[in-house]
């Protein structure tokens, strides 16, 4: 069975949300910083384990929307979740 290109693309997005949540685990603190003040001091933290799942959460679902229906805002909303990824490594290494 062939498949086409938008749905390695979401399979793509699925296992490198999976992967980013493995390697968030391995080399984040317990707690990470999920806000940022106007000053650019960290506002809000949370366990990593929660802090983590949202933006998996967020890819996984909107990846598995693309992958069924293939919308072009499903696809950017699976996209967001793994900016959110690199947002909170940013913030938190």
């Amino acid at each position: 069975m062939k498949m086409n290109t938008k749905k390695i693309l979401a399979l793509v997005l699925m296992v490198g949300a999976i992967g980013l949540y493995g390697l968030g685990i391995a080399i984040l603190p317990s707690e990470i910083g999920v806000q940022i003040q106007l000053d650019g001091s960290i506002g809000n933290t949370m366990n990593k384990y929660l802090g983590l799942i949202l933006p998996l959460g967020l890819t996984l679902i909107f990846a598995f929307l693309y992958y069924r229906e293939q919308q072009g805002k499903h696809l950017l909303l699976a996209g967001v979740g793994i900016l959110l990824y690199g947002l909170t490594f940013f913030m938190n290494l």
